[in-house]
C-alpha cells in the first residue's frame, strides 16, 4: 500500500473513530416533538445517535487529526502475526470492559450495553472504534519501548551506605512539608476504630464478630498486630507527653523514615542490577514529588505497611527470576524472604493467601530448589496460622474475623436479587435468607458499589445448617436470573478497571470518626486533630492530587483504573521479549486485582496501594534488558522494523 493511500484511509478512519470514541452511550431520545412518531424504531435510532454525538467541533477536529496520525503510524508497524493477535485481543477486551463500565456508572446495570437494539449498535460502534485506536497505540508503544526505552547496556553500580543515606534523606526532606502541613498525620476510619479498640470504646466492628464487648473489644478484623503497633504510640502520647497527637506525630515521622528506607532499598537493588543513574533519578523524583507518595508517607493506616512489605517481596521475586532461583542457596536471602512474608501476613488478613499462592507457584517452578523454597515459606505460614491465629489471638481474647468477610459477593448478589426480583422470591427462599441476613431490610441496605451495609447485618449465630439452606436458595435464584449475579459483581468492581475513574487516592485529614460518635465528648482526650488553620491548604493539596488524575502521562501513577491494564501490558511485553521467567514478578499485582474482584468496596484505592508503590520500579524493570542476547535481539527487531517501513 502506498503512503498516499495509507494516509487517505487513515484520515477517514480518524474521522470515524473520533466520532465513535466521543459517542455518548447514555443519551436517550425523548418525545419532546409531538409531531414525530416515536413508535418508529428508525426515527428513534437516528434521533438517539444524533443526541449521542458531541457538538464540540474544534475538539472533534483535533481528535480526528490525532487519531489519523496514530492510525497511520500504527498501520505501518509490522509485528509478528501472533503478537498482533495478542494485541488485538487485549484491545478488544479493554474496550469491551470500558463500555461495560460506562453503563454501570450511569445506570448500575448493563442497560446501555444491550438494553435495546440502539444501545447494542451504539455500544458496538463505540467499542470497535476504541479497540482500533487502542490496538494502534499499543503497536506504537511496543516499538517505542524497544527502540528508545530499553537500555542499550546494563550499568551496575556499587552500593554504599553513603548513597543509601542520601537517597533516603532526600525522600524525607521532600516529604517534610507535607508532614508540617498535615501535622500530626492523616488516617482513615479503620485506624480510628483500632484506636477505639485500644481504649475499650465500642464501635461498629464489635457488632460483626462472634465475641462482643464487654467480653472483649479487640478484634482481628483489622490485623491485631497493627492495632498493637498503633496502640503503642497512642499510649506513648497520652502517658508520656499528655497529648495523643504527639504520639501520632512520632509514629508518622518514624513511618516516613520506614517508607524512605523501603523505597531506598528497592532503588539500590535496581542500581545493583544495572538500571542507569538517570532512570534511578527519575524514580526518586517521582516518589519525592508526586503528591500521592508523600501523602501515603504521612498516613497512619495499616495498608502502607502491607504495601511496603509487598514491594520488597516483588523485588525479591525479580531477583529469583534474574538468578534462575540461585538466590535460594543464600541463607540470608531465605531468612529475609521468610521475615518479609511474616510481616505481610501480620499486616493484612488476606496476606497469608498471597504467600500461599506464591509458595505453590515457586515450588512448582523452582523444583530444583524445592527444599529452600519450602523452608522459606512453609514454616512461617504454619506458625502464623496455627500459633498466631489459632493459639495466641484466642489466648489474648481477640475476636476472630467474622464469617461475613469472605461472603460479601454472594450476600451482595442476594441483596440485588431481592431489590430487582423480590416478587419472585419463594417463601422457602425467604426463610433461608432470613436465617443468615435480614430479608426485609435487604432492599434498603443494598448499595451497588458497596457490600458493607449488607454483610454487616450477617447473623453471627447462623449455624452450618442455616448456611447450607442459604446457599441452596442462593443457587436456585441464580438459575432464575444469572444476569443479576453477574451485574452485581461487575457493579461492585468496575472502578478497578475503568480508566476514567477519579479516586480519592489518599486521606487529607485524621478521620474524625470518634468525634462524630462521641456527642458528650466523653473521650475528648483521644481526639486526634489536624491544625484547623491549615484546613484550606490541606484541601488544596487534595484537589491537586485529583487534578493529577486528569493530567496525561502523570496520571499513569495516579489512575486507579489504568493500573491493571498497565500490569497486563507489562506481562504481554515480557512475553514479546521472550522473558517468560520474569512474568512471575507480576504475580502479586495479579493476585491483588483478583482479590479486588471479590472485595466489598468498589474502587477503594487502599486495596491497590501495593501496585501504586511498585509501579515506578516495575516500569524501570520492564525497560531493563535481561541479557546481552536480548539487547542484540532488540537491535535486530528494530533493524527489521526500519527496513519494512
Amino acid at each position: 500500500m502506498s503512503n498516499k493511500t495509507r494516509g487517505i484511509l487513515s484520515f477517514i478512519m480518524g474521522i470515524i473513530c473520533s466520532v465513535g470514541i466521543q459517542l455518548s452511550l447514555v443519551a436517550v431520545a425523548t418525545e419532546e416533538n409531538s409531531e414525530i412518531d416515536f413508535s418508529n424504531d428508525l426515527i428513534v435510532a437516528v434521533r438517539t445517535f444524533y443526541l449521542s454525538m458531541r457538538s464540540s467541533r474544534l475538539t472533534l477536529v483535533l481528535l480526528a487529526i490525532c487519531l489519523a496520525v496514530i492510525i497511520y503510524q500504527g498501520s505501518k508497524i509490522l509485528l509478528e502475526k501472533w503478537q498482533c493477535v495478542v494485541l488485538m485481543v487485549f484491545s478488544a477486551f479493554f474496550s469491551f470492559m470500558q463500555v461495560i463500565a460506562i453503563s454501570l456508572k450511569e445506570d448500575d446495570s448493563l442497560e446501555y450495553v444491550y438494553g435495546s437494539g440502539v444501545n447494542i449498535i451504539r455500544s458496538l460502534f463505540h467499542g470497535l472504534c476504541l479497540a482500533i485506536v487502542t490496538y494502534m497505540i499499543l503497536k506504537i508503544v511496543v516499538v517505542l519501548i524497544r527502540r528508545y526505552c530499553i537500555q542499550k547496556a546494563l550499568a551496575p553500580s556499587k552500593i554504599t551506605w553513603k548513597n543509601s543515606l542520601i537517597m533516603g534523606g532526600l525522600f524525607v526532606i521532600a516529604w517534610i512539608p507535607y508532614y508540617i502541613l498535615f501535622f500530626p498525620g492523616t488516617a482513615n476510619v479503620d485506624t480510628v476504630v483500632q484506636l477505639m479498640q485500644s481504649f475499650e470504646i465500642p464501635s461498629y466492628i464489635n457488632k460483626i464478630t462472634t465475641i462482643h464487648p464487654p467480653e472483649t473489644y479487640y478484634t482481628n478484623h483489622h490485623p491485631f498486630a497493627t492495632t498493637m503497633l498503633f496502640e503503642l504510640f497512642f499510649k506513648l502520647g497520652l502517658n508520656v507527653f499528655g497529648d495523643i497527637n504527639i504520639g501520632v506525630a512520632i509514629y508518622v515521622f518514624l513511618h516516613m523514615l520506614f517508607l524512605a528506607a523501603v523505597f531506598t532499598v528497592a532503588l539500590q537493588y535496581l542500581r545493583h542490577i544495572g538500571i542507569t543513574k538517570k532512570r534511578l533519578l527519575f524514580i526518586q523524583l517521582v516518589i519525592m514529588f508526586l503528591p500521592i507518595f508523600p501523602m501515603y508517607a504521612i498516613c497512619m493506616v495499616k495498608d502502607t505497611l502491607f504495601s511496603a512489605f509487598l514491594l520488597l517481596l516483588m523485588i525479591m521475586m525479580y531477583e529469583v527470576a534474574r538468578t534462575n532461583g540461585e538466590c535460594f542457596k543464600k541463607w540470608w536471602f531465605d531468612l529475609f524472604l521468610a521475615l518479609d512474608c511474616a510481616l505481610i501476613m501480620l499486616t493484612k488478613n488476606y496476606g497469608m493467601y498471597i504467600i500461599i499462592i506464591v509458595a505453590i507457584v515457586y515450588a512448582i517452578t523452582y523444583r530444583k530448589y524445592i527444599l529452600q523454597v519450602l523452608a522459606s515459606f512453609v514454616p512461617i505460614i504454619l506458625v502464623y496460622q496455627f500459633l498466631w491465629v489459632s493459639v495466641l489471638l484466642p489466648l489474648w481474647n481477640v475476636a476472630p474475623v467474622g464469617k461475613q468477610e469472605a461472603l460479601s459477593v454472594p450476600f451482595q448478589q442476594t441483596a440485588r436479587y431481592v431489590s430487582e426480583h423480590g416478587e419472585e422470591v419463594t417463601e422457602e427462599e425467604k426463610e433461608a435468607i432470613n436465617g443468615v441476613l435480614p430479608y426485609d431490610k435487604l432492599k434498603k441496605l443494598y448499595e451497588p458499589m458497596l457490600s458493607d451495609w449488607v454483610k454487616e447485618k450477617f447473623n453471627q449465630d447462623a449455624s452450618s445448617e442455616d448456611m447450607s439452606r442459604y446457599f441452596n436458595a442462593w443457587w436456585k435464584m441464580f438459575l432464575k436470573h444469572p444476569d443479576v449475579y453477574i451485574e452485581s459483581i461487575l457493579n461492585n468492581t468496575y472502578e478497578y478497571w475503568y480508566i476514567d475513574k477519579i479516586s480519592d487516592l489518599e486521606y487529607y485529614e485524621f478521620e474524625p470518626y470518634l468525634q462524630k460518635h462521641d456527642p458528650d465528648k466523653q473521650y475528648e482526650e483521644l481526639y486526634v486533630t489536624n491544625n484547623y488553620n491549615t484546613g484550606g491548604e490541606r484541601f488544596a493539596v487534595y484537589q491537586l492530587i485529583l487534578m493529577l488524575e486528569k493530567t496525561p502521562v502523570v496520571n499513569i501513577f495516579a489512575s486507579l483504573g489504568l493500573l491493571p491494564w498497565l500490569i497486563l501490558f507489562m506481562i504481554i511485553f515480557n512475553i514479546f521479549q521472550k522473558r517468560g521467567k520474569y512474568i512471575l514478578t507480576y504475580l502479586v499485582p495479579v493476585i491483588i486485582y483478583a482479590i479486588c474482584m471479590v472485595s466489598p468496596d468498589n474502587g477503594n484505592s487502599r486495596y491497590i496501594m501495593p501496585v501504586i508503590f511498585a509501579l515506578p520500579y516495575l516500569i524501570a524493570l520492564l525497560f531493563r534488558p535481561i541479557s546481552d542476547e536480548e539487547i542484540q535481539f532488540n537491535e535486530q527487531i528494530n533493524s527489521k522494523t526500519n527496513d519494512k517501513n
